[in-house]
């Protein structure tokens, strides 16, 4: 629910003329992208291998925004290309010839986005953690 001094602010930040009361606001992210990666492999041992990574690269992030309210309804779209890198670390254990475990963690950060919609410029930056947990065949 949108109180009245919340509609009163995205009132004046986006020059629209919601009503306090039940509300929707909504957004949706889609993102593609390309990295130049490097890679460097560690031998531990005859099944274990240790890896390490860095990458670089562009990544376009479109962003669908929609506000719902019982005054005024809002959608619309903007897109950005945007500065992008990682870094890898984890290990693989050969289970045989073929067969391989691997597991790691992966940082990916994304430089500052920015979505302009109507008179609003919205900005964000983003960055996570991603766990890797793989079973991998070669032939």
């Amino acid at each position: 629910m949108l109180a009245t001094n919340h509609a009163d602010v995205l009132n004046q930040f986006l020059g629209t003329t919601f009503a306090a009361g039940d509300t929707e606001l909504q957004d949706e992210y889609d993102v593609h992208g390309g990295m130049l990666n490097l890679g460097y492999d560690i031998a531990v041992s005859d099944n274990i291998t240790a890896y390490l990574g860095v990458g670089v690269g562009f990544d376009h992030f479109e962003q669908a925004l929609s506000l719902n309210n019982a005054g005024q309804s809002l959608s619309d779209d903007d897109s950005d290309v945007v500065f992008a890198y990682q870094f890898k670390a984890g290990a693989r254990y050969a289970l045989n010839e073929v067969w391989a475990i691997t597991g790691g963690v992966r940082y990916i950060g994304f430089r500052d986005s920015e979505f302009k919609h109507s008179d609003a410029t919205l900005s964000s930056g983003v960055s996570a953690f991603a766990f890797q947990l793989e079973l991998s065949c070669s032939f």
